[in-house]
């Protein structure tokens, strides 16, 4: 280790999109020393190039699956609780599926949905009639539809999540370093973990990232 320090830090979180930046978040709130590397910048991979649609209707069929969304989303209000919706990214926009009553399959499929969901005791309302035209007054429904109705669920800008979480992050004493890919683990020799290598412009390439290298932090949207 080069006379390093691996306790530097409790946990690396490696990656800098939702995921990353909702564990260091956690895990810094629960009074770890985190430190979290990005290779590129906070939220420039699969986070900030994805539509998030926060549900958990979809996998009503999915049982332990549909529960774990669902408690996803409690979370997520959870946080809207604390911080409000607008600095998280997040839209109560609810959301609605439609089947035409003469097509027997869908209508068919779009109720078992619903019964599912209704099982599970998630919100979700069935609607028909007049009552979905009123929902929906901007769409022309040319035949008789009936609809399924989410009306918990959410969207989130994703970017706005992460960079306002990661501000929440520093804020409690954690690191988050961009442009700082993690290489490799650096292992002892009973198989722990003692540290993570990274290449630095300021020293050779593959030295171990214990302790961190000192860097001006962003101003991170909060």
């Amino acid at each position: 280790m080069n006379g390093t320090d691996a306790s530097a830090f409790d946990v690396a979180v490696i990656g800098g999109g939702i995921i990353g930046v909702t564990a260091a978040f956690y895990l810094a709130r629960r009074g770890k020393t985190v430190v979290l590397l990005e290779r590129n910048g906070l939220a420039e991979g699969a986070t900030g190039n994805s539509f998030a649609w926060i549900n958990a209707s979809s996998k009503a069929a999915e049982g332990d699956y549909h529960r774990l969304n669902a408690r996803s989303l409690t979370e997520y209000n959870v946080l809207a609780s604390e911080f409000g919706e607008h600095a998280l990214g997040l839209t109560a926009c609810g959301e609605l599926s439609v089947a035409p009553v003469a097509d027997q399959s869908r209508h068919a499929a779009l109720r078992t949905q619903w019964q599912l969901l209704q099982d599970l005791e998630y919100p979700a309302a069935w609607v028909d009639g007049m009552a979905l035209s009123n929902l929906e007054p901007c769409i022309n429904f040319d035949r008789d539809y009936v609809g399924l109705l989410n009306f918990a669920e959410l969207s989130l800008e994703a970017p706005r999540f992460v960079n306002f979480l990661a501000g929440q992050t520093t804020s409690l004493g954690a690191e988050i370093l961009e442009g700082k890919p993690a290489l490799s683990l650096e292992m002892g020799d009973g198989g722990e973990i003692l540290g993570v290598k990274t290449s630095d412009a300021l020293s050779p390439p593959a030295t171990c990232f214990w302790p961190p290298v000192r860097t001006a932090r962003k101003n991170y949207r909060t």
